[in-house]
């Protein structure tokens, strides 16, 4: 979803991840672990890793634009 809705110029970042992308990723995490059935915590789960798949995603692309490279630049997998 990164790639399809950039990030306006002043989101705030923490640990090069947007703070919305940190809460949800929180939220998610919760609700995965009291969730009582196994359906819900499946549901919970996949959006958790869904989230921290776009949290990856704005972080390299935020990088990518910080250095002023393409995608071509920076190593697919970024250590953190």
């Amino acid at each position: 979803m990164a790639r399809i809705e950039p990030l306006p110029e002043n989101t705030v970042h923490y640990f090069g991840f947007p703070r919305y992308l940190l809460l949800a990723c929180v939220r998610y995490l919760f609700l995965w672990l009291i969730s009582p059935t196994a359906g819900k915590r499946f549901f919970y789960k996949l959006q958790l890793l869904s989230n921290w798949g776009s949290m990856r995603e704005v972080r390299r692309l935020w990088q990518i634009a910080k250095v002023g490279g393409d995608s071509e630049t920076l190593p697919l997998f970024i250590e953190f």
